[in-house]
């Protein structure tokens, strides 16, 4: 056996070592391939549109390095992709551009191969080929193809028709206003490569075409719409256009019968969106019609439910209303319930002359910046909240954070038990991270009783412009949350006192949202803290207890004086919103005892004082308030009288007149620096001494 150098075999393991401890990359699928390629400048935007529709279809000319990876998870596209793909078609690769093409004319039309000369392609008005049949209704102008001697084709066919001709033209109309645009009123030419042109046949008239096409494969779509090419239009960046519709015979024929339904309502709101004009590229509006045409399911087929599975925006707080497509349906089911079912058609109006979340932003009442919070509060979608989608739809889904599961749900956003620390203290700092339009929650179970003051640092504080803030509380014995709006940028902290009855909450969920709606827009990066004590906060009531020996000279003094059922109050907030920390005194017993002597002369007394009471005199004074986890701060005591002096006759030994002496009466303490501190109960206890004086004191929270 030959020998191994040491260094050689040090060399070696730690080659394995960093072998071993490469990351493994979690498997792609194909979309997500493109994406990364596009994001590297490996390709330009228009063949990742090509390359789209490649996957989109399951073409094995693909390029194999877009191929999924074993085990990845699948993406589902917009099934506009096609539409996006046929703006793009003149800037990609001309072999690239080709098989697009013959993807964008209507199945039916479709023929295998490569080039073809013009003459070869099908005409706008040709009807599709001898193997094709139709059914139809006149009265909504619909037409469904399929398959001639198919019969489960024929069957699906009327069954389709029957869905859209008696149910769905109709919902839809009422909602916007309008159906779908006639397809034979516009050019058909589609712009291959500058110079190069492609007919769009059109099925022969101008009834709204309905293919079914059998797609087979791995993850093959369900349904698609496909625009018609026009003529632009001076000043719009996406004109109106006719549409022809597909669906997917292969998952038709064993799918669900109510999500055939939901998403043949799905896909005729697609056509209804396609008439309308647009200020920007047709592109950028895709997102927006995808979550409004995944909540159309449920406006026309409210019971079915088939917009539940698109459940990660709701879950998701930190995915952007701005970037996300279907699942983002619950907002827009927010804004037509919020604003009025005349809000979607008033939206896609809008959209002709602004961009696409400025065109939402008009439609909405205050715009995002008063409703996007109100959205994120029907999002939080779970007791004690009494209002809210589990009650309008039976959707339960609740906010989320953390790891997702293998089903790809996120952990529940958890209600935080506050438990006390030795000091009696709590604190949690609340990480956000809000882009503009995403939201998040934290929520926290005061429920312990020993919690008696509570401090929230303002995420609002200096940051108006972008975000706002809603704490919503469930007072002890209620069943339902109170909403506090914050949005006064300038105060720092808000505090609640639980020993007071109108703020005695058991549960405070703090609800934040990035208003503002620009993709350009800043983020909000903030660490706010969530400071909880057993300081009482309402009022205090004890007994303090002094005791003064003096020797001095010839005269000899021993006092006690006791304050019994001392109580004080809050002073009330300063202009701010923050807690003076000073106390009032309101109530309370003053007794004394004396004994003295000045030399022979013996003197004794007792008897009752009367004490100062008012906002005038400050019976407590608290020196630090919710400042978790920090040590407690100093505080103090003092009991005003209205005399502070007791007038004591010593008896002298005959024939010595009595002595008559004046005795000053001081009640108060001071706990700082070495003196006993918070020993993690709410009593404020303790015991000093010093000078002769010694200082007893027990004092316990009140309630209103």
């Amino acid at each position: 056996m030959k020998k191994i150098n040491l260094s050689m075999l040090i060399l070696l393991l730690s080659l394995s070592f960093q072998l071993f401890a490469q990351p493994i990359e979690s498997p792609l699928n194909s979309y997500q391939k493109i994406d990364e390629a596009l994001a590297k400048n490996e390709i330009n935007a228009a063949d990742a549109a090509g390359y789209r529709v490649l996957a989109f279809f399951n073409d094995q000319s693909l390029p194999t390095q877009f191929f999924d990876d074993p085990g990845a998870a699948q993406t589902i596209p917009s099934d506009m992709l096609l539409s996006a793909a046929q703006e793009l078609l003149k800037d990609m690769q001309l072999t690239l551009a080709v098989q697009v093409y013959s993807y964008i004319i209507p199945p039916a039309y479709r023929r295998n191969g490569g080039e073809k000369d013009n003459d070869e392609f099908p005409k706008p008005s040709e009807i599709p080929s001898q193997d094709w049949s139709f059914v139809e209704d006149l009265t909504t102008e619909v037409r469904l193809w399929y398959l001639k001697d198919n019969l489960d084709q024929y069957n699906l066919a009327v069954k389709l028709k029957a869905l859209l001709a008696g149910h769905i033209i109709a919902e839809e109309k009422k909602l916007m206003g309008r159906t779908h645009m006639r397809d034979d009123l516009n050019s058909r030419s589609i712009f291959v490569r500058i110079g190069l042109t492609r007919t769009q046949p059109n099925g022969g008239d101008g009834k709204l075409d309905i293919y079914i096409y059998n797609l087979e494969g791995a993850n093959p779509p369900k349904a698609w719409v496909q625009v018609y090419n026009v003529d632009d239009v001076s000043g719009v960046g996406c004109s109106a256009k006719p549409s022809y519709m597909a669906v997917n015979f292969a998952w038709a024929k064993t799918a669900d019968a109510k999500k055939v339904a939901s998403t043949l309502a799905h896909e005729y709101f697609h056509t209804i969106q396609n008439t309308y004009n647009r200020k920007a590229a047709c592109r950028e509006y895709d997102k927006i019609d995808e979550g409004t045409a995944t909540y159309i399911k449920h406006h026309i087929y409210p019971k079915y439910n088939d917009e539940h599975d698109w459940w990660e925006f709701s879950e998701n707080g930190s995915m952007s209303l701005i970037n996300e497509d279907y699942e983002t349906w619950p907002f827009y089911y927010f804004m037509v319930e919020m604003n009025g079912s005349f809000s979607m058609p008033k939206l896609y109006e809008m959209m002709g002359s602004q961009r696409p979340m400025d065109a939402v932003d008009k439609v909405l009442s205050g715009g995002f910046k008063k409703q996007w919070l109100e959205y994120a509060v029907y999002e939080w979608n779970q007791e004690p909240l009494q209002d809210g989608f589990r009650q309008w739809d039976n959707y339960n889904i609740i906010p989320g954070r953390g790891t997702m599961d293998a089903s790809g749900h996120l952990p529940p956003i958890k209600i935080e038990k506050v438990t006390l620390d030795a000091n009696g203290q709590y604190r949690n700092d609340m990480e956000m991270h809000l882009k503009p339009l995403t939201r998040d929650f934290y929520a926290y179970d005061l429920s312990n009783a020993n919690i008696h003051s509570i401090s929230i640092e303002n995420p609002i504080f200096w940051n108006g412009r972008k975000i706002k803030a809603k704490a919503l509380v469930r007072k002890k014995g209620q069943s339902k949350f109170e909403e506090i709006l914050w949005e006064d940028s300038q105060v720092g902290e808000y505090h609640y006192c639980l020993d007071k009855k109108d703020e005695n909450i058991d549960l405070i969920v703090l609800v934040m949202g990035n208003f503002q709606h620009q993709s350009t827009a800043t983020v909000y990066h903030g660490k706010p803290a969530f400071k909880v004590t057993n300081l009482g906060c309402y009022g205090y009531k004890g007994t303090l207890k002094t005791i003064w020996d003096f020797n001095e000279s010839e005269r000899v003094s021993h006092l006690e004086t006791t304050a019994t059922d001392f109580e004080v109050r809050e002073n009330g907030m300063s202009d701010d919103q923050v807690f003076r920390n000073q106390f009032y005194a309101v109530g309370g017993k003053v007794s004394y005892n004396y004994s003295g002597s000045i030399g022979p002369c013996i003197g004794t007394k007792s008897g009752m004082l009367e004490l100062e009471t008012g906002k005038d005199f400050i019976g407590l004074g608290l020196a630090a308030y919710n400042v978790a986890p920090e040590a407690w701060g100093d505080y103090n005591f003092s009991v005003a009288l209205k005399e502070p002096f007791i007038t004591v006759t010593y008896v002298c030994p005959a024939p010595k007149p009595p002595i008559v002496g004046v005795v000053a009466v001081a009640l108060d303490t001071s706990v700082s620096g070495k003196f006993p501190k918070h020993q993690g109960t709410s009593h404020l206890k303790g015991e000093s001494s010093g000078n002769g004086w010694t200082t007893i004191w027990d004092f316990s929270p009140v309630k209103e």
